[in-house]
């Protein structure tokens, strides 16, 4: 006999804590609420908290923080803009880490002047981009604000290796294709990098002209085998 709705939500609610953000989640808010309980009421909340926040134990660690006034419901309503909800924490970690901005920024402190370029005008990407589209919007931008061309090939490398861009190959094996994305916690960051440098008008037109361009070139091809 198939299981009733409830069964379901119950049988979901028992197996969540099995996930490690959804454990470390409830860890954490329990020490600031002892009673907190998960139920088939704030479950689905509590799943999309984790995943909003990339599963990153720190975001995790400071978005509980909130818990003690916010229902998880609430809390998720306001993760639109994450960096500014995450902005407590224990009193036991060390100053960078008490705000989600200011571990983002300890390590965008440490990259070059070229690697942070490129880590800012990657951000204007949401759900990632491949290396060429990439390199394109690097030369573009680079041109319009007259600055020297940026070795884009290392600095990805360098982004990658710091832990904030990340590759992953494309489902179509033949194609051979690799795609970067951001964590939308970090993305966000840089977004506000780019806004700060004056930047976002000239790499939002270059993203945009780049992907204009590729609707151009691919159009013929729309309704054929290609």
């Amino acid at each position: 006999m198939p299981a009733k709705p409830c069964d379901e939500r119950k049988e979901l609610q028992s197996g969540l804590p099995e996930y490690g953000a959804v454990a470390l989640f409830i860890e954490r808010v329990r020490t600031i609420k002892p009673d907190f309980q998960l139920t088939p009421a704030n479950a689905r909340a509590v799943v999309d908290i984790c995943v909003r926040l990339d599963g990153l134990p720190l975001a995790i660690e400071l978005a509980a923080a909130p818990i003690r006034l916010l229902s998880p419901q609430q809390l998720l309503a306001r993760l639109g803009q994450s960096l500014q909800v995450l902005t407590g924490g224990t009193r036991d970690l060390t100053q960078r880490q008490q705000t989600m901005r200011n571990t983002i920024k300890w390590s965008y402190d440490l990259l070059s002047p070229e690697e942070q370029k490129l880590f800012r005008r990657l951000a204007v990407f949401v759900g990632g981009c491949t290396v060429e589209a990439a390199e394109a919007e690097a030369q573009t931008v680079s041109v319009a604000l007259g600055e020297a061309a940026v070795n884009v090939l290392d600095a990805i490398t360098s982004l990658i290796d710091k832990h904030l861009l990340w590759q992953r190959e494309h489902k179509d094996e033949e194609a051979g294709e690799v795609r970067l994305f951001m964590l939308e916690t970090i993305r966000e960051y840089g977004t506000e990098c780019l806004q700060t440098a004056g930047e976002t008008e000239v790499t939002q037109s270059a993203h945009a002209n780049y992907y204009l361009a590729l609707v151009v070139e691919s159009e013929p091809n729309v309704f054929a085998a290609e």
